[in-house]
């Protein structure tokens, strides 16, 4: 009797392999897609009610100004803000790098969003009207209005 495998055998179990990696693979992005969704979901929320608090306390919305360009820094009137509302900055998920999520505020309404799955941001802003201005596409958000 012979030891050891035949051609067939690594073939069959090779081929066994690969099936499973083919359906592995897929379903392991969606899984890591959902939890990056959850996480911007539950720092946009945390964010939306530090920025709650900062205008109860200053009568003021965070400056915008901080948000502008490919590496905005809003958050610092948050971080530096009596009391503290925010105890450290957090980043998009869906943004390579640590970059923040986006800001806008007019009047008296504000939204803060992710780039969503896609990484482009369709969302330009809200108006005074508290309504989001662009298409909100696969960005995720929170705005002060109840417009959601």
């Amino acid at each position: 009797m012979r030891k050891g495998f035949t051609l067939i055998e690594i073939l069959i179990v090779s081929m066994v392999i690969a099936v499973l990696v083919a359906v592995a693979v897929p379903a392991f992005r969606g899984v890591q897609m959902d939890a990056k969704q959850s996480r911007a979901m539950a720092d946009l929320k945390v964010l939306r009610i530090a920025i709650n608090s900062y205008v109860k306390n200053n009568n003021d919305f965070p400056d915008t100004s901080f948000g502008v360009g490919l590496v905005p820094n809003w958050e610092e009137p948050l971080l530096d803000a009596f009391p503290r509302v925010l105890e450290q900055k957090v980043y998009d998920p869906f943004r390579p790098g640590q970059i923040e999520f986006q800001y806008s505020a007019d009047g008296s309404y504000f939204v803060v969003w992710s780039v969503g799955m896609d990484g482009t941001a369709t969302i330009t802003g809200i108006n005074s009207d508290g309504e989001i201005e662009g298409l909100a596409g696969d960005d995720l958000y929170q705005t002060n209005t109840q417009r959601l």
